[in-house]
């Protein structure tokens, strides 16, 4: 991309316009952004809903040339498989195979069985595993209530402050990945459509093509933005939680940065990050090869000073409570020592680092997977509104005080979000996969588009 655009500075002025995605899970916290963020005008993209599903799966299958009698058995056992059993199909094979046999003691059992040869037969067929995917969004959209009547609900109590369209099919609950805002040298506002590797698009869940295709709807240009194609960067892969903005730097995490330098090379990698964020590019955490979103652990507040999570924080409030276990522990030694790396590094470039409270959420994960699944819980996932922070908190009065401190040092005030949950409540229900919305944070779930 030839021409340099400006992201904004995301530690200043006031959030005018939001995107955000709304689906089964993240329904409730769309409702409250309306009250978070009060003057900002919303762009809602929605999931199908429960009755369109079904359509889906009832209707839309059944003139494909490739359904054969095979498909349609596989059709009928997984429909007659536990809805736990379906999430699983979305974990590693050797995941799905000790989740299961863990979980019913079974190991050598029928069920074991037939759900391994079902997991085969998905990862071989793509129209295969479209049909599980609708099939896993409409039990979920069915137990969680996203059906038609309560999505018309929704529409009606944004009345003129928004717009709700519809998405080409699932969506996850984290709009911040896919665009990347921006304006252009005329001062018109720009959105660039974000970039996933080929490998994860081909293989992993269908909603990262169709977050991708978003930004190709007429909605844009009909409110004045003008939106660029990702093979415009020039860039193989980025996305809006590996890269955060100030005045004057773009935060730029490793994910994307060492991804980039091993196809272009470390000149032409930072030439084409400098003209998507028109700043100077400092890489977060250069030294670690497996973490991406930078927005889970660092929140820069100005030009100089930023916030960096700190797990041994939290274990120091919640050990003497009982609430510390061997999980979170086991995450306290992995991340513990490479966020003091991503400290004395942000230090280096000149910048004055504060630590606040930070845990990782995931719940019976090896030490291998803590880095590449993670969850968190930190101040650091936030959006700064004028001097409003919108957070998830953690439902602990220490933690909740040790984060707020550095927040309110500098005049800012803290907004919680109530429909993310807090600790206590999500000590039983950390696991990946439908709950994961409600370890989330408030920058995961939000793209704010313009700034004024």
């Amino acid at each position: 991309m030839k021409e340099r655009l400006h992201m904004y500075d995301e530690t200043k002025g006031t959030v005018r316009e939001i995107y955000i995605h709304v689906t089964p899970v993240s329904l409730p916290f769309a409702r409250e952004a309306l009250n978070l963020f009060g003057s900002a005008r919303f762009y809602f993209a929605r999931e199908p809903t429960e009755e369109e599903l079904k359509d889906k799966i009832l209707h839309g299958f059944s003139d494909k040339p490739e359904i054969d009698r095979r498909f349609m058995e596989f059709m009928q056992r997984f429909c007659s498989l536990d809805f736990e059993y379906t999430q699983k199909l979305f974990c590693p094979k050797d995941d799905v195979a000790k989740l299961i046999a863990d979980s019913w003691e079974k190991e050598d059992s029928r069920e074991l069985k037939d759900v391994l040869e079902v997991y085969e037969f998905y990862k071989q067929n793509p129209l295969f595993r479209e049909f599980v995917e609708a099939y896993i969004e409409y039990c979920t959209s069915k137990n969680l209530g996203f059906n038609q009547a309560n999505v018309e609900a929704f529409q009606r109590e944004i009345g003129t402050r928004g717009i709700v369209f519809p998405a080409n099919g699932s969506i996850t609950s984290f709009s911040r990945d896919r665009f990347i805002p921006a304006i252009d040298s005329s001062g018109r506002k720009v959105i660039v459509q974000g970039k996933t590797l080929e490998g994860m698009l081909n293989l992993g869940p269908r909603s990262r093509v169709n977050e991708l295709e978003i930004v190709k709807q007429g909605i844009w240009v009909r409110n004045g933005f003008r939106t660029i194609p990702a093979s415009r960067t020039g860039l193989v892969y980025y996305d809006g939680g590996d890269i955060i903005t100030t005045k004057y730097t773009a935060f730029v995490g490793p994910d994307v940065y060492l991804k980039n330098v091993s196809e272009l090379g470390a000149p032409q990698t930072k030439m084409c990050l400098e003209n998507l964020t028109g700043k100077r590019i400092v890489v977060v955490a250069n030294h670690i090869d497996t973490w991406s979103h930078i927005d889970l652990y660092w929140i820069p507040l100005d030009e100089r000073s930023g916030l960096l999570g700190d797990p041994s924080l939290c274990k120091k409030v919640l050990s003497p409570k009982g609430l510390w276990n061997e999980d979170y522990e086991r995450s306290l030694r992995v991340l513990g020592p490479e966020l003091d790396l991503v400290a004395e590094g942000l230090i280096r470039e000149g910048l004055q680092v504060s630590r606040i409270p930070l845990i990782c959420l995931g719940s019976q994960i090896t030490e291998r997977h803590i880095k590449a699944n993670y969850i968190t819980r930190s101040y650091a996932n936030a959006v700064i509104d004028n001097q409003d922070v919108s957070v998830a908190p953690f439902g602990i009065d220490e933690l909740d005080e040790l984060s707020r401190k550095p927040f309110e040092e500098r005049g800012l005030r803290i907004k919680t979000v109530k429909s993310m949950g807090t600790i206590p409540n999500l000590l039983d229900k950390s696991k990946l996969g439908i709950m994961e919305y409600r370890n989330a944070g408030v920058r995961c779930s939000t793209c704010v588009l313009s700034r004024g």
